[in-house]
């Protein structure tokens, strides 16, 4: 497995099916234009799969699957099919809804590029405020007080 950082996104050029990322040492990664979005400079990443291709004299980078750092990420199906993807839990659904309704509600029928740096932002920043606001809340557990000892006996 290959690590990276995220020192530079470009956006696919007109005509081209990948986008390029370029990592803190320099070296430029292909990697779907549609996927581009899903990658943040400064974040770094495990490369689970990529593939090398020479052309010309060059060998290019082209990245088939990648995970953040530090991120509970799917199990890899090393059979060489589509990797697990455990069902999304409920908090994860209802930040889904939340970022989605707020996008619909902030852009309407106009969109931002999927690629832009505008949008990245708005969705970044409304992941925080939802993480802030609405998200999933630490419990708050305190001590048994003095009158409040533990008691295995159910009244019936």
């Amino acid at each position: 497995m290959v690590q990276m950082t995220v020192a530079e996104i470009r956006p696919a050029q007109e005509g081209k099916a990948q986008a390029s990322i370029i990592d803190t040492t320099g070296k430029r990664w292909g990697v779907p234009k549609a996927l581009a979005v899903s990658y943040v400079v400064g974040i770094s990443y495990d490369i689970v799969k990529y593939k090398e291709s020479a052309f010309n004299g060059k060998i290019y980078y082209t990245i088939e699957q990648a995970v953040p750092i530090g991120s509970v990420a799917p199990a890899v199906n090393r059979s060489g099919g589509l990797p697990y993807k455990e069902p999304p839990n409920d908090n994860q659904r209802r930040l889904d809804i939340f970022v989605c309704g707020a996008l619909n509600a902030v852009l309407g029928n106009a969109s931002l590029d999927p690629l832009s740096i505008e949008r990245r932002v708005l969705i970044n920043s409304l992941i925080a405020d939802w993480k802030a606001t609405l998200g999933p809340q630490p419990q708050i557990t305190r001590p048994a007080g003095p009158d409040e000892e533990m008691n295995d006996a159910i009244p019936f």
